[in-house]
């Protein structure tokens, strides 16, 4: 075989050079559009990118064995035997590139990556159109092999956490709020990241928040509480999905803890915990009295009447009707004691919320404001019957209880006056007398604070300004509450609950 001189010698190796880096350039292109079609759903995996990129690869080992045979020494053997270990290496190393098994493979690792993103995105999807075909609280369907990826991709170290949090979501979707069982991938989720030495807060967190009523979860939130040298957030976590598993167990921790616990917002979750138990309630009014701080004698007040507001809801029926009269009592006594020192209701009428809370120096918000405060007269009785024992003024009732909104939704109390009497300073005397319907009576502000209307006795309807109150005890009060702003606050209460 013929020598080739110098010159022909460099241009068949610059000629190669390009055609090598023109090859190499091809694949990176074609994997790019591989991974930006697969995210965009627009091909199937698989398809025909995946051909076209087996054939750059093909040129690209023809080229490689030209270039053996052009570089390399010219005898016939020594070419054959370079060009077999040349075209060996470089075939060992596509395969390598294009397996879907080997970790770290360039096929594999996009394709995993994409398909995971799109396939997160469509669960997601999935969920958010179940919600909005159900109620409240919808089961998602997941096919076992689905949540079998879906729990190793939450797995990965490299996940990010808006994927593991949305991941965490869809797993609860689909256990709904009333799984009693257990299940094997979603233990491994727990004993990877709620752990005594977990590495990740956030996915402890996230996960005991989402998943709490997953029976199982009680164990390993138990082992959190066990370990008081961890963070006091992850202990609260744990805490309340414990409460949502095992009741008892939380029960027994909160009285154990509670007067002792330094960590505030772990002492207030062991407080709400204990709310609920009338022989629990002198340590639950001994932290109460150690409060301090801003709103310090409202907002801790009206956390535990919205915890045992639902025991107290009239619309529901109960074995035992002395429970009822306690959670009734407790929650008047609670609301009265925010009211002694200041609260009192507003509307929260922000762009993103429109909800009623109770305003001290800032607004906190009422988790159940349709049990609180929709036609629920046996609790209304108890806050008025607490009020006049602690000697609080009608006028600083009606104004803690009565608003209006922005947009003109009223929020007022309805008075048959019975033996109780009101002074207008125009109409003048406001009794059964002088009142053919009952008084509704709201808190204005300004120079006109208290205002009642009525429809006298001779037919006229009457707006004036109250300057006194007789008797008021003897008035029989109504919420007069604007109800589809209630019905609103309240489904958006029970979304919360599903998220």
């Amino acid at each position: 075989m013929d020598h080739m001189d110098q010159k022909d010698l460099d241009i068949a190796r610059l000629t190669i050079e390009s055609k090598l880096q023109a090859s190499k350039t091809e694949l990176e292109q074609l994997k790019a559009e591989l991974a930006k079609q697969v995210a965009e759903a627009r091909i199937a995996i698989g398809d025909t990118a995946i051909d076209k990129m087996s054939k750059a690869f093909t040129e690209f080992r023809n080229w490689m064995g030209v270039g053996a045979l052009i570089l390399g020494i010219s005898g016939f053997f020594g070419y054959q035997n370079l060009a077999s270990n040349v075209e060996k290496t470089v075939s060992s190393r596509i395969d390598a590139w294009l397996s879907f098994e080997k970790k770290g493979a360039i096929l594999k690792d996009t394709l995993e990556t994409e398909r995971m993103r799109v396939t997160m995105d469509a669960l997601v999807v999935r969920l958010e159109r179940a919600k909005l075909a159900e109620h409240y609280a919808p089961e998602l369907e997941l096919a076992d092999s689905e949540k079998s990826r879906l729990v190793a991709y939450m797995l990965e170290p490299t996940t990010s956490d808006l994927d593991f949090r949305d991941g965490t979501r869809v797993l609860a979707g689909h256990f709904g709020p009333f799984f009693f069982g257990d299940d094997p991938k979603v233990d491994e989720l727990f004993a990877a990241y709620v752990a005594p030495n977990r590495s990740n807060p956030f996915r402890l967190n996230i996960l005991l928040q989402t998943l709490k009523g997953y029976r199982p979860a009680a164990a390993y939130a138990q082992a959190i509480l066990d370990h008081p040298e961890l963070p006091g957030n992850d202990r609260q976590v744990a805490l309340r999905a414990l409460e949502s598993t095992d009741s008892t167990a939380a029960e027994a921790y909160a009285r154990a803890h509670l007067g002792t616990e330094t960590f505030a917002a772990l002492a207030q979750e062991e407080a709400e915990v204990l709310a609920t138990l009338p022989a629990d309630q002198a340590k639950v009014d001994t932290w109460l009295g150690k409060q301090s701080g801003p709103d310090a004698g409202i907002r801790p007040a009206l956390i535990l009447a919205d915890k045992i507001a639902p025991l107290a809801d009239s619309s529901l029926g109960f074995a035992d009707p002395a429970s009822k009269d306690w959670a009734i009592k407790r929650t008047a006594a609670l609301v009265v004691t925010a009211i002694q020192n200041g609260a009192r209701v507003v509307v929260n009428d922000s762009m993103n919320e429109r909800s009623l809370a109770f305003r001290g120096q800032v607004a906190w918000g009422i988790e159940n404001p349709e049990i609180l405060f929709d036609k629920n007269d046996l609790l209304l009785k108890a806050i008025a019957d607490t009020a006049n024992a602690r000697r609080i003024a009608p006028q600083v009732l009606v104004s803690a209880l009565t608003t209006k909104s922005s947009r003109g939704e009223i929020f007022a109390l309805q008075a048959n006056l019975n033996k109780a009497s009101l002074t207008g300073a125009t109409f003048g005397t406001i009794d059964s007398s002088t009142a053919a319907s009952p008084v509704m009576l709201m808190a204005i502000g300004g120079t006109n604070p208290m205002q009642a209307s009525f429809r006298s006795r001779d037919g006229r309807w009457i707006e004036d300004r109250i300057t006194s109150f007789q008797r008021f005890q003897d008035a029989t009060l109504h919420f007069a509450y604007d109800e589809a702003f209630l019905q609103l606050a309240r489904s958006k209460h029970l979304n919360n609950l599903s998220n």
